[in-house]
């Protein structure tokens, strides 16, 4: 009788080796020689501040190890902690930091990256972890429905539809959609909204106007003042039309910062 197991043992014994083998494909997928042409050299690192691992390129591997945006991420645990969060945004996922940290917590996470490089990390990083309530979307949240040029950095994390790097590698047309036409059919909560998007965020606000007016979303916004002065507009229009207050400011560098916006009730 000593070799015999209970159904949840061997459930649960399946469900490691399913995860294994999702694991291992995804480190075979970036290791094939196309993937690394288009991402460079990728390693596989663990990421204490978020729990959990992530294969990232070469350019970004020590600010991971170190804690990536640490004190953002204690400010979000403790949120998730106290507020009843079912559904978070993530605009500007990049390899999907902040959608796998929030799928711990959350109902659902819909998650947009419009550069094709960064989607492919995305899209493995969360078959790596398991995460079945992050649902992901290859492209930019924008003021209009359509197509919009997007301009293709040397380091993918700097990639914009705003023109203001000198390492454009080239320029391609990404599909873009405005976050009330999105999030109509997609969700009928929206709690929680995280806008990265390398200096266009105030088209971003433009076309979700909408949804924040019907939902009061909590808001994460980067400002990166060295793109253009649009998003620093952009958080005054949260704050002084849509009735925002900031509720913490975040510094991450001399060229931009965090801001954390409420809205008052």
């Amino acid at each position: 009788m000593k070799n015999l197991i209970t159904y949840e043992d061997a459930l649960r014994f399946i469900k490691k080796k399913i995860y294994m083998l999702t694991f291992i494909r995804a480190l075979k997928h970036c290791s094939q020689p196309q993937t690394r042409n288009k991402l460079g050299q990728i390693y596989l690192v663990y990421v204490p501040t978020v729990g959990s691992w992530f294969l990232i390129p070469s350019s970004r591997v020590e600010s991971y190890i170190l804690g990536h945006e640490k004190k953002i991420i204690d400010h979000l645990r403790s949120i998730f902690k106290i507020r009843k969060i079912r559904t978070f945004i993530d605009i500007g996922a990049y390899i999907g930091y902040y959608t796998i940290f929030a799928g711990k917590f959350v109902n659902k996470v819909l998650a947009f990256e419009p550069d094709p490089r960064n989607f492919l990390l995305l899209k493995q990083n969360i078959l790596i972890n398991n995460v079945r309530n992050a649902y992901i979307f290859n492209l930019a949240i924008f003021s209009h429905d359509g197509y919009v040029p997007f301009r293709l950095s040397d380091v993918s994390s700097m990639s914009s539809i705003i023109s203001y790097r000198n390492d454009v590698q080239k320029c391609i047309d990404i599909r873009c959609m405005k976050l009330d036409t999105i999030l109509e059919t997609r969700t009928n909560n929206v709690d929680l909204i995280k806008i990265d998007v390398e200096g266009a965020g105030f088209e971003v606000i433009k076309g979700g106007i909408r949804t924040i007016r019907k939902h009061k979303p909590l808001i994460l916004f980067e400002i990166h003042l060295n793109s253009s002065k649009d998003e620093l507009k952009a958080m005054r229009v949260l704050i002084d039309k849509y009735c925002y207050k900031i509720g913490m400011i975040f510094i991450r560098a001399k060229e931009n910062f965090i801001a954390y916006l409420e809205p008052v009730n």
